[in-house]
């Protein structure tokens, strides 16, 4: 909603008027989003921790939560933080291309839910390049699976790359849908 509301409200001229330098303008609106998402994500899985500590303790059991549990969690809340920078950015630039806020998270959930069906069933090559698995592999930590064909004619899973390739994969299609977003802003009449 911060570039979708200015342009269906019509005050993407006044900011336009006020700082015409337009990737600096879209820039930060990009940046103000990720850093938003982000501290978001962070505050409120930090709070559903906090929440669901008493009953953890008053009905439950805390029996294995050893410090490399909560450095493990604290890691899983940031990256999943990051994540939902990455994808932000990625919303705000595609809403930014179709002048609308719907457009925007349309295009992405559209993609986040067709593209998992389409990596298993046509381009299971390409799967590993995904950025919804990616998305879960950096947050979990975990790794990347491709599929390979077998001698019996059976696709069999073998891992590719981990979470650090992952998050270049991430940051890539952040960097496409941005600069997208950023050249088509910068070039675009406003009405």
């Amino acid at each position: 909603t911060f570039i979708g509301a200015e342009y269906s409200a019509g005050t993407i001229e006044t900011t336009l008027l006020w700082e015409t330098r337009r990737r600096r303008d879209l820039g930060s609106k990009i940046a103000v989003a990720a850093v938003s998402a982000a501290l978001i994500h962070i505050v409120v899985l930090g709070f559903l921790v906090a929440a669901l500590m008493p009953s953890a303790l008053w009905r439950g059991t805390s029996a294995g939560t050893d410090a490399d549990f909560w450095l493990g969690l604290i890691g899983v809340i940031l990256r999943g933080g990051i994540a939902a920078a990455a994808v932000a950015a990625m919303a705000l630039s595609v809403s930014t291309l179709t002048r609308n806020t719907v457009g925007g998270v349309v295009a992405l959930l559209g993609y986040l839910a067709v593209s998992p069906a389409i990596g298993a069933s046509l381009a299971r090559g390409l799967r590993s390049y995904d950025l919804t698995e990616n998305l879960a592999v950096f947050v979990n930590g975990g790794e990347v699976a491709r599929y390979i064909r077998n001698e019996g004619g059976y696709f069999e899973s073998v891992y590719h790359h981990g979470g650090n390739i992952a998050l270049v994969i991430i940051l890539a299609y952040a960097a496409v849908a941005i600069a997208s977003g950023l050249v088509v802003f910068a070039r675009r009449d406003i009405d």
